[in-house]
């Protein structure tokens, strides 16, 4: 498509049926409660557009994207970081029925973040409440795993 002779990377022959997004943010970059609050409202005002079958209980999914949170991570992590820059958190979707594929998964990851020259500081599962799924979102329900890279090593 172009405008005027310029090409652009937009072209509206690509718009279909397609989820919400939500975007909240506080513009001078303060860290904020309320912003997260605001962000699970937005969440919650997207329903209508999600993807959800007909039990009215399995659906597509739906994530919140937020700032590394620095100080948690160090007090989790125990951890004396150089800079704050160098940490990287990485949400990974793995096998939730087979171990033995999710530690295959989990060695490929491991393999790929040590390749690029980061080190795992730690990995632990996200918590869930499965109690609100519905049975076939329950019958393929991955593990959620966070996991933690530093780009120095210990």
């Amino acid at each position: 498509m172009s405008l005027r002779g310029r090409r652009l990377l937009y072209d509206p022959v690509h718009e279909h049926d397609a989820c919400g997004v939500g975007f909240v943010a506080d513009v001078s970059g303060q860290r904020s409660p309320r912003i997260l609050d605001l962000a699970v409202e937005s969440g919650v005002n997207l329903t209508h557009c999600g993807a959800v079958d007909a039990d009215a209980r399995t659906g597509d999914g739906a994530g919140i994207l937020t700032q590394v949170p620095h100080q948690l991570l160090r007090r989790y992590l125990q951890a004396r970081l150089a800079r704050d820059e160098d940490l990287a958190v990485g949400m990974v979707f793995l096998p939730g029925q087979d171990p033995l594929s999710r530690e295959r998964c989990q060695a490929i990851i491991d393999a790929a973040v040590q390749r690029h020259g980061f080190c795992a500081l730690g990995r632990r599962e996200a918590p869930v409440d499965p109690s609100c799924l519905g049975d076939k979102a329950r019958a393929t329900q991955p593990a959620t795993e966070a996991i933690v890279w530093n780009s120095w090593r210990p």
